[in-house]
Order: C-alpha cells, then sequence, then structure tokens
C-alpha cells in the first residue's frame, strides 16, 4: 500500500494587496504563502495601477476605459456621446453608413461599446433608432451631457454641453480632444424626432447642391457670441436646412465641414 503527503493547494498571487489573486500568477502549497489567496478573481494585479480595480470595486467613468469592477464590461454605468473629427457632405451612405463613421472614431479612441449617429432619414427618426439609455451621458473625458434619455432629449440639459465654452463639458471628438463651434448633420429634432422628411439629403446618400439640402445643427462659442444659451433649447440639433454640397457654415467656404454627433447604445 503506498502513501502520500497532501498534494498542495493552487494559490493566486495578489501583487496589489486587494485580495484578489492574479489567474496568471499561482503557487501549489499545503499552506497559503504569504501574499497569495485562493481565489483567481483579479482582472488587474498591477501593483502600480490595480489596487482599485478588483470585483469589489465600483465602476467609474473616469476617461481611463478601465473595467474596474472586473465584470467583463467597461463603464457600462455611463453611455459616450463624441463629435465626429471627420466631416463630410450629405452623402453619409445613409443612416448605416454614418453609423459606421461613429464606430471606426470610437474604435480608434478605444470606447467602449456599439455607437450610431443623431441622425433621422425621411423615414426612421433618431429616437426609434437610438437606444433610449437610462444612465448618463458623458464625454470621453467623463463630463456628464444628461442625466439619460429623456434628460438628453428635454430641450434644457443636454443644451449646457452644446456651448463651445472651455468652462462647461465641452463638444469633444472620440479621443476627448476640443472640437469647439461645429456644425452637425441631424435632421433630428431636440426630442429625437424627424425635423423634416425632405431634408436628409435624399435618405444621406446625396451630396447634389441643387435642390437636395439636410437639416443641420450648429453651436456658436459663447465667448464670442455672448448670450445665445437661450437660443440653445433647438438650434444645436436643428438650425436650418443647407445644400448637401457641405456649406462651411463657420468659414463660409465650400469645405467637407459637417460633423456627426455620436452616441454610444
Amino acid at each position: 500500500m503506498m502513501g502520500g503527503g497532501p498534494t498542495g493547494t493552487t494559490w493566486y498571487q495578489d501583487a496589489d494587496s486587494d485580495t484578489y489573486g492574479n489567474p496568471n500568477e499561482t503557487a501549489t502549497a499545503v499552506d497559503q504563502p504569504l501574499g497569495y489567496f485562493a481565489n483567481s478573481l483579479d482582472c488587474n494585479d498591477d501593483v502600480n495601477e490595480g489596487g482599485d480595480i478588483n470585483p469589489d470595486a465600483t465602476e467609474v467613468a473616469d476617461g481611463t476605459f478601465a473595467d474596474e469592477n472586473c465584470d467583463g464590461s467597461v463603464d457600462e454605468n455611463v453611455r459616450y456621446i463624441f463629435v465626429t473629427s471627420t466631416t463630410s457632405g450629405g452623402n453619409l451612405g445613409g443612416l448605416s453608413g454614418a453609423d459606421a463613421t461613429c464606430q471606426t472614431q470610437a474604435d480608434l479612441a478605444a470606447l467602449p461599446g456599439t455607437y450610431r449617429a443623431w441622425l433621422s432619414d425621411s423615414i426612421t427618426s433618431g429616437a426609434s433608432r437610438l437606444t433610449q439609455s437610462s444612465v448618463p451621458y458623458v464625454t470621453p473625458d467623463a463630463a456628464v451631457v444628461a442625466n439619460d434619455w429623456s434628460d438628453f432629449t428635454d430641450g434644457t440639459t443636454n443644451v449646457v454641453w452644446m456651448y463651445a465654452d472651455a468652462t462647461q463639458p465641452n463638444p469633444l471628438n472620440a479621443v476627448g480632444a476640443y472640437i469647439g463651434e461645429y456644425v452637425t448633420w441631424t435632421n433630428t429634432k431636440s426630442d429625437g424626432t424627424i425635423a423634416d422628411i425632405g431634408s436628409s439629403c435624399e435618405d444621406w446618400t446625396s451630396d447634389e447642391s441643387v435642390f437636395v439640402s439636410g437639416i443641420w445643427g450648429h453651436t456658436y462659442d459663447e465667448t464670442v457670441y455672448s448670450g445665445m444659451k437661450a437660443s440653445y433649447s433647438e438650434t444645436w440639433t436643428r438650425l436650418q436646412s443647407m445644400s448637401c454640397a457641405h456649406w462651411d457654415a463657420i468659414n463660409g467656404t465650400t469645405e467637407l465641414a459637417f460633423h456627426l454627433l455620436c452616441l454610444q447604445q
């Protein structure tokens, strides 16, 4: 009859001292080694940054896009919103093409989740095609734009974000750079409904300059246009209809100058 001693237990290193072990760093021993734990639940055991990242941590939208609570999702308690850094005429490739532009820029900036454009065509409204979030919308640097979809579309609270004023949460692109005064294709009212069935650049497939138009929104630099805030309840998303041949409303040129506003779903 052959005998044998204890085979030992697998223990997991806890380099960042948060009592959660690193699944990739193990030791086998009968007794618990110093600095090791029986669980392997830590998703970041870096001694310099991992102490606040573990299953007991609170997920925080702080612009780092870290999964603080190790649940496999990043910043699930907020939805990000940004303005594209690129511009286009009215041919966006339809709603799907506009959404793809938003997604591409979000992916390049390592923003979490799926993104769609704040955009309506002649049939489909922004409100009907966008997820109406129950959690806050925030900029990439974590400034709160609105508390939820209802707040964002009520024509008041979200307006604060639209002022191109360095003292306010500013329009930012996906990497958190300040956009400033800008225009966006929308064809969308502040409540998310279609602004005009005839003003979506042939459902966002046309750059024509004659008889084809699209509705756009515009922000103003509050440091230049003092007192404009009172009029922002609608103009940030529906100012007027413009030729789909991408006239630059700010500089008065025929450059590609219309951005998209992108919302995480």
